[in-house]
């Protein structure tokens, strides 16, 4: 029984590295440049991580008119930590 749950385990494994390990090493696209590349709370130059409760997804106020209420916190955090430990590159 356990070696057919390990089984199943490393073979969709597997299925997952040959569907998206090719996107390891794409360049950032579309929505990608103003969600990541220009946006401060990603790149850290708006101030703290508390900022992040208070900006959309793109980084704008949520309170602003150019807002587009997109509040994904977590998300926006997660890519200001890998920017923090490997800038743009990863």
């Amino acid at each position: 029984m356990a070696s057919a749950s390990v089984g199943t385990a490393v073979a969709l494994g597997i299925l997952a590295i040959l569907c998206f390990g090719n996107s390891l090493f794409g360049e950032l696209v579309w929505d990608d440049i103003p969600a990541i590349v220009e946006n401060g709370d990603v790149l850290g130059t708006t101030g703290s991580a508390r900022v992040l409760l208070a900006h959309d997804f793109w980084g704008h106020t949520l309170a602003s008119n150019t807002s587009h209420k997109s509040w994904r916190p977590i998300t926006t955090l997660t890519f200001r930590v890998q920017h923090a430990m490997h800038g743009l590159t990863a």
